[in-house]
């Protein structure tokens, strides 16, 4: 164990803290791991980092709960305390329930710098014990992947074995190695799911935090692209999150893909992990931040936070997100209005409108006019923006205007945009602010847009509806806030 001394968890008061979404208690923290249903609580572990607000010796943070929304902060689960381990620390991994125990498999890295598969165990939940040498060695590097270039292992049961996905690359083009195991000690590589010449995507770099989950006979395989390039209106981070929809051949470890695209359009969404739930449901978690930025909250003693539980479904191939059950029945509507129409050069601020910790289900109807849409977070000339333009048939979501700006090294970091056509003249956004995040699922679901939103204080609650050449309207609108 890490002698150094952790740091002291923050006041949960703190204006920037979320209300409803998951966070770090203090330190830095990143990509959500091992998740999992046990003992009658939902896991998350997360990589952790519990001396300092930036990224550095890796650990396994935990949190529990029992309805996705209201979390325990429980004892670190990880530490980088083996020879196999104590360099950079307990990268990312996933879970498997099995036999009446919780299995644990995450990539250690040593002080050379070699990145290898481990196991831990546990049957309580939280105390794990660490296998005493790595289960997929430096030694089963696919032909051509480095050393140091191979990790976050996804281990799943299917046909009467367990496997496992590790990401890697092959000079440098990202792909993903499948292993196979009989008893979870000894494992063999199977293959590699894409072809030396890549995948397809716009990227480079390895396929980091891969994923998978069948689906009525079909595999969603998820995964992140370290480096990715802009391809129209997608990809506009320096690092994505893309879904395949098709199927993993578990003889040869091909994907035959037959459809892909970034599953979030947003500028904080990263490492996407799923979990398969008792219900049936398939419930998905991201981080919600992005390299290469700066993070408000560390000044505040913490920096990381998690997207709101999403449920996927997979129609024709594509990817469908649903704010989960437990997250919309968290909320209790304040506010019904309908056919407010929106004059050009207007701002319309329906009576009893506003807040920095909602639920907006909005339909607008652009009508005839170029662009319609909403300021939130709106105090003086501070706010973010969502508007869609009617001719380019794309939602945009820019937060230029906060009061507390994010840098990076991309390109643009305030600007995001997203596909979205109309239904029957009728655009449908599902809103969910949260202090310092916004989440938006536009039309049910068929795409989502994340980003981390500062305001400046927190009087910065107003919310204002806009139309650019020509009238619009709104069709419906319903405010919820947070049950208690």
């Amino acid at each position: 164990m890490d002698e150094r001394k952790m740091m002291i968890p923050v006041r949960k008061d703190d204006p920037f803290r979320p209300v409803y979404h998951a966070s770090v208690p203090s330190g830095w923290g990143n990509d959500p791991n091992g998740l999992c249903f046990f003992r009658g609580a939902f896991h998350m572990f997360y990589q952790y980092n519990p001396y300092d607000t930036v990224w550095g010796p890796m650990h396994w943070g935990h949190m529990a709960s029992t309805d996705l929304i209201h979390w325990e902060d429980l004892p670190v689960a990880l530490f980088p305390d083996m020879p196999f381990d104590r360099g950079a620390g307990c990268f990312s991994g996933s879970a498997l329930v099995f036999d009446g125990r919780l299995y644990v498999i995450y990539t250690g890295v040593g002080e050379d710098g070699s990145q290898q598969q481990c196991m831990a165990c546990s049957s309580d939940g939280i105390t794990f014990v660490k296998y005493d040498e790595p289960v997929i060695g430096s030694d089963m590097l696919p032909e051509g992947a480095p050393r140091d270039d191979f990790r976050d292992p996804k281990l799943f049961f299917r046909d009467g074995a367990f496997r496992c996905l590790v990401g890697t690359r092959i000079g440098e083009k990202g792909n993903i190695a499948l292993y196979r195991s009989e008893d979870l000690k000894s494992f063999s590589l199977t293959g590699m799911l894409f072809p030396e010449d890549g995948c397809g995507i716009p990227m480079e770099g390895i396929c980091e935090c891969p994923d998978i989950h069948a689906f009525s006979g079909e595999d969603l395989l998820i995964f992140s692209p370290q480096r990715t390039y802009s391809s129209g209106d997608r990809f506009q981070n320096p690092q994505s999150t893309v879904y395949m929809s098709g199927k993993l051949d578990l003889c040869t470890g091909r994907f035959c893909a037959s459809r892909w695209d970034e599953i979030d359009s947003g500028s904080d969404f990263y490492a996407a992990q799923a979990a398969d739930l008792p219900d049936g449901r398939c419930v998905m978690f991201a981080w919600k931040e992005m390299w290469g930025r700066t993070m408000p909250t560390s000044a505040r003693g913490w920096a990381g936070s998690y997207i709101l539980p999403r449920e996927l479904t997979v129609e024709g191939g594509r990817l469908i997100q649903s704010p989960a059950g437990e997250a919309a029945e968290s909320f209790e509507r304040m506010a019904d209005f309908s056919d407010i129409p929106i004059p050009e050069g207007v701002s319309v601020s329906p009576e009893g409108v506003r807040g920095n910790v909602m639920r907006l289900r909005v339909s607008l109807a652009p009508g005839e006019c170029s662009a319609c849409g909403i300021r939130l977070l709106v105090s003086g000339k501070d706010h973010v923006a969502v508007y869609y333009d009617v001719r380019k048939k794309i939602l945009f979501s820019e937060r230029g205007s906060m009061g507390t700006l994010i840098e990076g090294n991309d390109e643009d970091t305030c600007v995001r945009r997203s596909p979205a056509g109309l239904k029957n003249g009728v655009l449908e956004l599902d809103i969910f602010l949260d202090r310092g995040s916004m989440e938006i699922f536009i039309n049910g679901g068929e795409r989502t847009l994340t980003m981390n939103v500062y305001p400046r204080d927190s009087s910065s609650d107003g919310i204002e509806f806009f139309s650019v050449g020509g009238d619009a309207s709104i069709r419906s609108l319903e405010m919820y806030l947070p049950r208690g």
